[in-house]
């Protein structure tokens, strides 16, 4: 659809949390086809340092634990390199922060 509206104004920000699929090569491809319509991009998903100092990074919908996104934001990153996004990476918080979890939030 961008390509057919052929416009400087439509760009796109490809997701990689809303891709159906999110193997390896799934996002590289996403990532080939849009290639430098790419503009803008977030990252979403919650966060927590491990014991070990290494970082485990997951979805949470409707205050529910689900998949892993370690991989498929690394492989993401990789593909914005590939395709020579420069662009900024934002942080998108889709949801409310955790009553109790953090201070001043919610008590």
């Amino acid at each position: 659809m961008v390509k057919e509206v052929n416009s400087p104004h439509l760009q796109v920000c490809l997701d990689a949390p809303l891709m159906p699929y999110r193997s390896t090569a799934a996002i590289h491809d996403g990532a080939r086809a849009v290639g430098s319509r790419q503009v803008l991009s977030h990252i979403g998903g919650e966060f927590e340092r491990l014991k070990d100092g290494s970082i485990r990074g997951y979805e949470r919908n409707d205050g529910v634990v689900g998949e892993e996104t370690n991989q498929y934001y690394q492989d993401f990153a990789n593909a914005m390199r590939d395709i020579g996004y420069n662009g900024y990476l934002s942080y998108e918080l889709c949801h409310q922060l955790p009553s109790g979890e953090w201070p001043n939030c919610g008590n």
